[in-house]
């Protein structure tokens, strides 16, 4: 089940086999939403995020620009784009946010990703929110696997030891 996660392929047969072993023990239902399609990999969400920014710094300037000389700016711009990067970069601007958001992605903290993402301006979010409910989907999915994973440890370690505490 974990693998066929992890690879971002659908998982419902692996699920079906959980949930028979499992029996009741743990709750699979956060897991079944996505079970049929499955959820983007951390490498995939990490691979599409530099198109995510692109299209989030458009949106940054095409919503200034006013004159034609903005435009052309703006245009000359899009072409080569230079961006601070990393956890360390500071503000609520867009650029920030992406940076953060980027660090995120690469050292496996989704759910600072996720954070950094939904604290863009609605305007500066709406291209990057397909995106964003993936990447969202994937924080679901990870946190209710830990969770059944901590829940199944506990019930096994909880388990009295074969041919301990039992009858002689």
């Amino acid at each position: 089940l974990k693998r066929a996660m992890e690879q971002g392929r659908p998982y419902g047969e692996a699920l079906a086999e959980v949930e028979k072993v499992a029996g009741g023990v743990v709750d699979l239902a956060p897991l079944k939403a996505h079970r049929d399609k499955g959820v983007l990999s951390t490498s995939e969400l990490t691979a599409q995020f530099r198109q995510i920014t692109r299209a989030v710094l458009e949106a940054e300037h095409d919503k200034g620009q006013t004159s034609t000389v903005d435009r052309l700016l703006n245009s000359a711009k899009s072409v080569v784009q230079i961006r601070r990067v990393g956890a360390d970069v500071q503000g609520d601007s867009a650029e920030a946010l992406l940076a953060r958001a980027e660090h995120g992605l690469k050292t496996g903290d989704l759910v600072t990703a996720a954070k950094e993402m939904k604290a863009l301006k609605p305007e500066l979010r709406t291209p990057a929110q397909a995106w964003l409910d993936q990447l969202e989907a994937r924080v679901a999915v990870d946190r209710a696997v830990k969770t059944i994973e901590d829940k199944l440890k506990t019930s096994i370690a909880g388990a009295p030891a074969a041919g301990k505490g039992g009858k002689p």
